[in-house]
């Protein structure tokens, strides 16, 4: 039996695509035409889920009457077989609760939880914090393993103790470290899923016992990614090296983690988005940062060295 024979996914199968869904903004309200029309670009990928209210949606500045909003349109516009996964916590529980209540109410199919940020709570606290949102909420977790905006980490024996937990799925590796998390591959199984957020090392993740993506950059690029997990799956080690060639070198001038102002300046120079509005304290990208995003674009489209993309 494979891992994800028992897999809280479903039957589909290893690795999975998961992609993070920005937040459009008109006039600095929710702009639920253009999310629509988002949402319907994701619904025509072969993806297995998409990411909302993430980082990447601008989480930190959504109104709770909105993130509930964004849950329930994706829920209604995406088809039945893609995850809508909701990313969601407070640094403070009883509130967290109530969120996640919220949420599944609105049709999330799975909750990425944050780890509780600025009060740095213990391991214990953290590994409490995470059951008890776990039991109370009904739905599979995914943790959200980002240390660079909580400040804190689970510690590889507190994984290993929470991936004993039912709903407790996997977890969101934001930093990712070869050795480290083949390591945490052993102590939690291979039923507990590990999801790459940095679509320029998914290849090295997946041989260190990754089973997918949670792309940062959603729609750019996604036919790259979905070309390197068919090629895993396939075992097709070309399609596999080249995908991930090209993965890199069109996103060579970007952090591991994506900027959302910039990832919607180039959904609007690609035409998925009419306005890349973000809202304070986020700003538009700079002269700099478009010159980039442009050149990542062209990158995508040329390919390098003449290659052309996959798919």
């Amino acid at each position: 039996m494979t891992a994800t024979d028992t897999s809280p996914w479903g039957q589909k199968g290893a690795p999975w695509a998961v992609l993070s869904l920005v937040t459009p903004f008109r006039d600095g309200e929710l702009d639920v035409p253009a999310l629509s029309r988002l949402l319907a670009a994701h619904a025509a990928l072969p993806a297995d889920g998409v990411l909302v209210t993430s980082e990447m949606g601008e989480s930190a500045t959504l109104r709770r009457e909105e993130r509930i909003q964004i849950v329930h349109l994706a829920r209604r516009l995406l088809p039945a077989s893609m995850r809508v996964i909701a990313a969601m916590g407070t640094n403070a529980t009883e509130p967290t609760l109530a969120e996640a209540l919220r949420v599944a109410e609105a049709g999330a199919d799975m909750l990425l939880l944050r780890t509780p940020y600025y009060n740095r709570p213990t391991q214990s606290g953290l590994a409490a914090h995470a059951e008890r949102v776990a039991e109370s909420c009904g739905l599979p977790v995914l943790l959200d393993q980002d240390p660079d905006r909580s400040g804190i980490a689970y510690a590889p024996a507190t994984l290993e103790a929470l991936a004993r937990h039912p709903r407790i799925v996997g977890l969101r590796e934001v930093r990712f470290e070869p050795g480290a998390s083949t390591l945490l591959a052993a102590r939690c199984g291979p039923c507990f899923l590990r999801l790459c957020a940095d679509p320029r090392l998914l290849a090295a993740h997946l041989a260190s016992g990754g089973q997918g993506i949670v792309s940062p950059y959603g729609l750019i690029a996604a036919d790259l990614v979905l070309a390197l997990l068919d090629a895993w799956r396939a075992w097709r080690l070309c399609d596999l090296r080249t995908a991930q060639e090209k993965l890199a070198w069109a996103l060579a001038d970007h952090g591991g983690e994506a900027d959302p102002a910039g990832v919607k300046f180039a959904l609007s120079r690609m035409g998925l988005l009419p306005h890349p509005d973000v809202r304070l304290p986020l700003v538009g990208p700079d002269a700099a940062a478009r010159t980039a995003w442009t050149a990542t674009l062209a990158r995508l489209r040329d390919g390098p060295q003449g290659l052309r993309r996959t798919g």
